[in-house]
């Protein structure tokens, strides 16, 4: 069929790309579930959106009306779709009802697209017509635009959702995600004011294009960071220690107290919580161009840039007061340089050791077991 060979001529990259993601998810379900299940959606719709846009042409080369109208109306509604979609595989909402939430205009979308197969308000959004050049003309109202402005509005809520990311310091996923919001919003633009025609289909691809790109992205972050935590490991910080030397003005080191109590009364499960929990304050607490890890399993190191003494003390003041609101304890020690020619390393003996004394203190005046080595 003629239809199938233009689709496979057009979208080979697409089918390319698709069928990578679909191996990939597919491969990877089991760890990953929820974003295997975004991939393999959005690949579905992207290539399903491709066969739309397909036989929309073909329809008006057969000067079908009602054939092109309807593939038409399922490319309206499938766009804003796809960008849905990939705002579910970069998103982390706690609250599952978030989800829900962004799919209210999606379902809006379909309701005003509807309005093409009614006679009467079909002007308001698209509709085709004879021509005695083309065969079938498009017409469209202002209703016509719901799509492409639901689409900015999800692009806008990834842009802001990913300018989060820059609070606990993963830069690159907001470049990641930035980048790939990019890509589709030109393509947008393009079917917007370049496609007086109706032929210019680039959303799919771009889409397709920008989740193997962020699903790039979360295969090089995931050997960077600490899944629990979200804080950086110490295979990164083995990375980062040559180039953070000489910048570097201060170090914090934070200790969980209790950890093996919480395991061994309540569960590791609480105790994975106690550590995630702990390592979030330490995020929302440190300055700016403070930089954390997690060295081992309950033990945490900010690491200052051109911060001052000041900085830090704040830094550990707000940290405390934010720890006192839970049920945890943590020890902290920290170092901080000044004028002294010392390496960071050196900076983490003295700021380990300043711990230690807090930790010593704390089991003496308290009922918990200290942990054995």
């Amino acid at each position: 069929m003629e239809w199938v060979r233009l689709f496979i001529i057009r979208y080979f990259v697409l089918l390319c790309i698709s069928v990578v993601l679909l191996t990939t998810s597919i491969q990877r379900r089991k760890q990953h579930s929820k974003m295997s299940l975004c991939i393999v959606l959005i690949a579905s719709v992207t290539l399903l959106l491709a066969v739309c846009n397909i036989l929309e042409e073909y329809g008006k080369t057969i000067a079908n009306i009602p054939l092109t109208t309807a593939f038409a109306f399922l490319g309206y509604v499938l766009r804003p779709a796809c960008i849905y979609l990939f705002i579910l595989m970069t998103l982390n909402a706690k609250n599952k009802m978030t989800y829900l939430y962004l799919a209210i205009p999606l379902f809006l979308n379909i309701t005003v697209y509807m309005l093409a197969f009614i006679p009467a308000t079909k002007e308001w959004v698209f509709y085709f017509h004879g021509d005695a050049v083309d065969g079938i003309a498009f017409g469209g109202g202002p209703l016509r635009f719901c799509a492409h402005l639901i689409g900015a509005g999800y692009l806008v809520f990834s842009v802001c959702t990913a300018a989060s990311q820059l609070r606990s310091k993963h830069i690159s996923g907001f470049m990641a995600t930035s980048f790939c919001v990019l890509f589709v919003v030109l393509a947008v633009v393009i079917e917007t004011f370049f496609n007086e025609n109706g032929d210019v289909f680039l959303l799919n691809s771009t889409i397709a294009v920008s989740t193997l790109t962020y699903y790039l992205h979360l295969y090089t972050e995931r050997s960077q960071i600490d899944t629990l935590t979200r804080l950086l490991n110490r295979t990164t910080y083995y990375r980062d220690l040559p180039k953070l030397q000489k910048s570097a003005t201060g170090v914090i080191l934070f200790d969980l107290n209790g950890l093996k109590h919480i395991n061994d009364n309540f569960g590791h499960l609480e105790g994975d919580k106690a550590l995630s929990t702990v390592a979030g304050l330490i995020l929302s607490s440190a300055k700016k161009d403070m930089y954390g890890y997690r060295m081992g399993g309950d033990e945490f190191l900010l690491i200052a840039l051109k911060s001052n003494e000041t900085q830090i003390q704040d830094t550990i003041v707000n940290f405390k007061i934010a720890l006192a609101k839970t049920e945890y304890f943590c020890s902290v020690g920290y170092c901080y340089r000044a004028d002294r020619p010392l390496t960071i390393d050196e900076m983490l003996k003295a700021a380990e050791k300043q711990m230690y004394t807090e930790k010593d203190s704390f089991y003496r005046n308290s009922p918990f077991e200290r942990r054995k080595a």
